[in-house]
């Protein structure tokens, strides 16, 4: 993919970025790809072991259907997982072009499923990642594991409405307290790893 389509600024996994870039300024990173393309599977197959729930409202802990309606699978930090958390982190802290003070992960990785023979064009509206009992979250990541379904796209409300159509193996990072939404999966089963990078707690 010709990386000057995208309006949102590049990720990198092996530079360190001090610019100190405004959210504002620079309301987004973009990956691509994020794992290494012969890795991606794995992945999958990994998260898939898994035990499989019904995805609630983060900062309610409830089940919403008009807000929410997708499949979530905890990947628990262990060995075999170790890789995946490292790689995650180096690829944060490498492009915290926002200087933001990070510390490492409170949450495990959320494996999350969109299925559309499940649920009618499944969807999450208008959230974000912080609040109440979620202040420690500051960086937001969402990868996407597969492209072969149709809509689910990332909206970013932060600081305009910003559409993003990721694709296979890419991903994007952006602030936690920034409103997004997943729009309605229309055909197939959008799949994706959603990451939060925590710090201490926003005040």
């Amino acid at each position: 993919m010709d990386g000057n389509s995208k309006d949102y600024t590049w990720g990198i996994h092996d530079t360190w970025n001090q610019s100190g870039d405004s959210c504002f300024e620079t309301p987004c990173y973009y990956f691509s790809p994020f794992f290494e393309n012969n890795r991606l599977e794995e992945v999958i197959e990994i998260c898939e072991t898994f035990d499989s729930n019904q995805a609630a409202i983060s900062n309610e802990s409830k089940l919403d259907l008009n807000t929410r309606t997708s499949d979530v699978k905890w990947v628990q930090n262990t060995n075999e997982t170790k890789w995946i958390y490292d790689w995650i982190w180096s690829s944060v802290t490498n492009t915290n072009g926002w200087n933001y003070s990070i510390t490492g992960f409170v949450d495990l990785i959320q494996y999350t499923t969109y299925d559309s023979t499940k649920y009618k064009q499944p969807h999450y509206d208008w959230h974000k990642d912080n609040g109440v009992g979620h202040n420690h979250r500051k960086i937001s990541l969402s990868i996407l594991l597969n492209d072969d379904y149709e809509g689910g796209e990332l909206e970013l409300l932060q600081p305009n409405s910003q559409l993003i159509k990721l694709e296979k193996n890419e991903a994007v990072m952006f602030p936690s307290n920034t409103y997004h939404k997943v729009h309605p999966i229309t055909k197939g089963t959008r799949k994706s790893l959603v990451v939060w990078v925590a710090g201490p707690k926003l005040k």
